[in-house]
């Protein structure tokens, strides 16, 4: 090619947009305006050009990824648009040319566009439009537009050139960072709550355990006992979950009863529903090892959708069975021992545009929700190295299939009640919570141990090494992850292991999603007990460690 076709000729220049003016440059032609030729032949041979380019800006316009419009600035009537206006608005061309905004938008959204239009073309000069709300055939959109006016050879304005980005998809994202900045934001003021709420709770539900030791079966006294603990228990799980699904911490797992869980879940969450529970569940199931109150979650999630989804009511069937996958499977799992669980109910189901996305942050199809709860389920069993999979087709119902890995053959755990085995030794509390102290010293007490306390790491540390120099040790120490204005366990365990390189130390916290609760082994802890805890439970833990 000459280099004569390496120019482009172009009339009234100083009114071509910025952007297509950086388009041609960039494919590198040189820009000239036809007024720079004077002489006859240039001039010529100028148009000649012009006619051959006319096809080429035509491309580039039609092939820009944002909307390109123009409109007369007589009557404001659109007298261009490109592919990416007529994909944005969702009408053809045909459809579009000699319309102005009152045949396209509501009035409102009409009479804005118009006040923008005459602005530009009395001033002359463009304007940018950062943000723009419009209504269109393909749903609400948010564009960023710029307004330019072109003028004629006596400088009135003879057309006006908009140029729109859809930000819809940018303006969305922000949206949701904003939400995930505010729960973050949430998270931390809940776990600090739900610390505190587990320190009070360990008082309580502590000092039921021993008060309920000593009252018969038989007793009037020993039901409201009773009544008071499962009602304890409740807060505790709700201040387990405000710090599982605020923060979203790593899952503390451990083994249980997956049979008895899911019948004692699935019959509470739907006591006072319409619908009512079916069971599938065959004896033998292999045990499975998860965080039971994140998997509370998960069920309460799934349930609750499923009896919502039939308002009158209708049955729930819940089954289970081991299953082996092997190592090549479409769940993308790795091969193994596997516990299925279904959840299928019988209501209005979920549609096909819907079914894609129903696990994604935010989504939902229920009004005036977050949409949060499946997408909390998801990330819950994808932590457990598990699957969760969504079957459904409109008006038949939905199933929600759920693996998780088990490691044991057979659920072997007891549900009878847990028995209190009392011991002997001496014990190191450190907790800077006075009414805890006294509550953990009644307990260990009551099952036969001497009991020492520190209100934080270094107190901790100066009674360990009075002790070690004596020549009497304390059998195991159970340290607190948090003190206020002191060194909390995390910290003292690793100074005592220096001191005493086969301590038994015990971690306990408030805060169930720190992650030394789910990984204490690799901070030299030997055990956890998480608060708030029953005299059963330090019992259990206690019997455990000093065996070692």
């Amino acid at each position: 090619m000459s280099k004569r076709s390496k120019v482009i000729i172009i009339e009234d220049l100083k009114n071509l947009p910025a952007d297509i003016k950086k388009k041609i440059k960039e494919l590198g032609y040189t820009v000239k305006d036809y007024s720079e030729y004077s002489r006859p032949g240039e001039a010529k041979a100028g148009k000649e050009e012009l006619q051959k380019v006319q096809a080429f800006l035509s491309s580039i316009v039609e092939n820009i990824p944002d909307m390109i419009f123009v409109k007369d600035a007589k009557d404001l009537r659109f007298t261009l648009f490109n592919k990416a206006g007529e994909k944005l608005l969702g009408q053809k061309m045909k459809d579009l040319i000699g319309k102005n905004d009152y045949d396209l938008f509501t009035k409102k959204q009409a009479d804005s566009f118009t006040g923008k239009d005459r602005e530009v073309l009395k001033n002359k000069k463009p304007v940018d439009i950062p943000e723009e709300s419009i209504k269109t055939m393909n749903g609400d959109k948010i564009l960023h537009t710029k307004k330019v006016p072109i003028l004629d050879e006596k400088g009135k304005p003879a057309y006006l050139l908009g140029i729109s980005e859809d930000i819809t998809a940018k303006k969305e994202l922000e949206k949701n960072m904003r939400k995930i900045e505010k729960l973050e934001s949430m998270g931390t003021l809940a776990g600090g709550i739900a610390h505190d709420f587990n320190n009070i709770l360990t008082t309580i539900l502590g000092n039921l355990s021993i008060i309920k030791m000593d009252v018969s079966p038989g007793e009037e006294r020993y039901e409201s006992l009773v009544e008071m603990q499962k009602a304890t228990l409740q807060a505790k799980e709700l201040a387990n979950q405000l710090l599982t699904f605020s923060r979203g911490e790593t899952p503390d797992k451990r083994l249980f009863s997956l049979a008895k869980f899911l019948k004692d879940s699935v019959k509470y969450i739907l006591s006072k529903s319409l619908s009512k529970p079916e069971f599938f569940i065959p004896s033998g199931l292999w045990t499975v090892k998860a965080d039971e109150a994140q998997l509370t979650r998960v069920i309460d999630n799934i349930i609750t959708n499923a009896s919502q989804s039939m308002p009158e009511g209708g049955p729930v069937s819940i089954s289970a069975k081991n299953t082996v996958i092997r190592d090549e499977n479409y769940l993308n799992l790795p091969g193994g021992n596997y516990v299925k669980i279904s959840i299928q109910d019988h209501g209005h189901g979920i549609s096909r545009e819907d079914l894609p996305r129903i696990f994604d942050p935010y989504f939902t199809i229920k009004k005036n929700q977050s949409g949060m709860g499946l997408s909390i389920a998801y990330s819950i069993i994808k932590k457990h190295k598990g699957e969760i999979l969504v079957e459904s087709e409109p008006g038949k119902g939905s199933a929600f299939i759920i693996y998780l890995p088990s490691s044991v053959s057979r659920d072997e755990l007891s549900e009878q009640k847990e028995k209190i085995q009392e011991g002997t030794g001496r014990i190191l509390v450190l907790d800077d919570d006075i009414m805890v102290q006294k509550s953990a010293g009644r307990i260990l007490k009551r099952l036969g141990y001497e009991v020492a306390f520190a209100k934080d790491g270094s107190e901790a540390i100066r009674k360990y090494k009075k002790e070690k120099a004596s020549g009497r040790f304390f059998d195991a120490v159970v340290l607190d992850l948090t003190i206020q204005d002191g060194m909390g366990g995390g910290e003292t365990i690793s100074k005592l292991k220096k001191i005493d390189p086969k301590i038994r130390a015990i971690v306990s916290s408030g805060y169930s999603d720190d992650p030394i609760m789910s990984n204490y082994k690799e901070y030299g802890f030997i055990d956890v007990i998480p608060k708030p805890y029953t005299i059963q439970e330090m019992s259990r833990i206690l019997q455990k460690v000093l065996k070692k």
